[in-house]
C-alpha cells in the first residue's frame, strides 16, 4: 500500500496487485485514495492540519482542514494528490485551510 501512497497509482501491471480479486483492488484503490490526500495534508510533516470535516454532495468532497498557520504545501498536496481519489469516487475534491 505504501508504494500507492507516494508513487505510482495501483495498476494490473504490478503483480501484487493483478494477483488479488476484483473485490481486493477495488479496496486497495479506495483505501490509497483516502491515503494519498492524507498524505498531502501532511506534507511538511510539522502537523500543520489539526483537524478536518468533510461535507460530501453528489459532484464534490469539501475537506476543511484546521490548521495551525499558512499550510500552502499541505493544501496544494493534498489536491494534487486526489488524482486517485477523482478516479475511485467520481468526485471532485476541494480541500479549503481554516485558521484558528
Amino acid at each position: 500500500m505504501n508504494y500507492y501512497n507516494r508513487k505510482a497509482l495501483p495498476s494490473v501491471k504490478h503483480d501484487h496487485f493483478a494477483a488479488l480479486d476484483p473485490a481486493e483492488r477495488d479496496l486497495v484503490c479506495r483505501l490509497a485514495a483516502l491515503l494519498r490526500v492524507a498524505d498531502g495534508l501532511d506534507r511538511t510533516h510539522e502537523s500543520r492540519v489539526r483537524g478536518l470535516r468533510c461535507l460530501i454532495d453528489q459532484e464534490e468532497v469539501l475537506i476543511r482542514c484546521k490548521v495551525v498557520g499558512p499550510a500552502p504545501e499541505e493544501e496544494k498536496a493534498a489536491a494534487e494528490k486526489a488524482d486517485l481519489f477523482v478516479l475511485v469516487f467520481r468526485k471532485k475534491i476541494l480541500v479549503r485551510m481554516v485558521t484558528d
